[in-house]
């Protein structure tokens, strides 16, 4: 079973009717929480859910090893929303680093990955909220600012481990090769890619072992890092 924040509220006759998911906020909309998105259906759900499990188990058959998974699982989800942004034709706010790297920022990505109800944060908070039992998601204005920090480290490793373009690398070629061809079978249209691999990454996120708040740290600063990227975000060879 996948988790949106505890807070949520089904309608009454929710199996007849739609179900409004609410993003997990510590204040109403009206005090100023994340914006409401067009309604989505027990039935559209069910087929996204249904659709993530079919992926979740696709990463765990390629990557064994846990960390390597999530850390693919992560990146992957993030490049998904940089994609949606460019297969809806919309626009980013592309920044150059010193040495000629392009990352890209702006209200669209933003949408994706934090700004709605069925983004990609979303269901990383719901993870956090169900591990520890409705506790507050850590601010994610912090976590944000680290991240515009990082890129602008040209000796910045994921996790103080990885390079962001191997890791970037790995998420272009499963995306290219085998995940946009799922996410156009399972999604009907590139609004939900985002919501597919958000619920994807929290299914992998539940049967992985280990601390639950490093693993959502974790899958946030890679995730929230490749958004950003895209081809010309690599390092040139010397």
């Amino acid at each position: 079973m996948f988790f949106k924040d505890l807070f949520s509220k089904p309608d009454s006759n929710s199996s007849k009717k739609q179900q409004e998911k609410i993003t997990f906020s510590n204040k109403s909309d009206q005090q100023g929480g994340f914006e409401k998105v067009v309604l989505t259906t027990s039935k559209d759900l069910s087929r996204l859910y249904s659709g993530a499990q079919s992926l979740a188990k696709m990463f765990e058959s390629l990557h064994e090893d846990p960390d390597m998974r999530l850390l693919i699982a992560s990146g992957t989800t993030g490049y998904v929303c940089h994609e949606t942004v460019k297969a809806k034709g919309e626009k980013f706010d592309v920044r150059e680093t010193n040495d000629g790297r392009h990352f890209y920022f702006g209200d669209a990505i933003n949408r994706y990955f934090f700004e709605n109800s069925n983004s990609v944060f979303t269901y990383l908070g719901g993870y956090y909220q169900h591990k520890f039992h409705g506790k507050d998601v850590p601010d994610i204005n912090a976590a944000i600012m680290q991240g515009v920090t990082d890129i602008g480290n040209e000796n910045y490793l994921i996790w103080g481990k990885y390079r962001p373009d191997d890791v970037f690398k790995f998420a272009l070629t499963g995306w290219m090769g085998l995940y946009r061809q799922k996410a156009e079978e399972i999604c009907k249209s590139a609004d939900e890619w985002p919501q597919l691999f958000g619920i994807t990454l929290q299914e992998i996120l539940l049967h992985i072992n280990g601390d639950p708040d490093e693993l959502y740290r974790k899958a946030l600063e890679c995730a929230m890092y490749l958004s950003r990227m895209d081809i010309d975000s690599q390092k040139k060879p010397i």
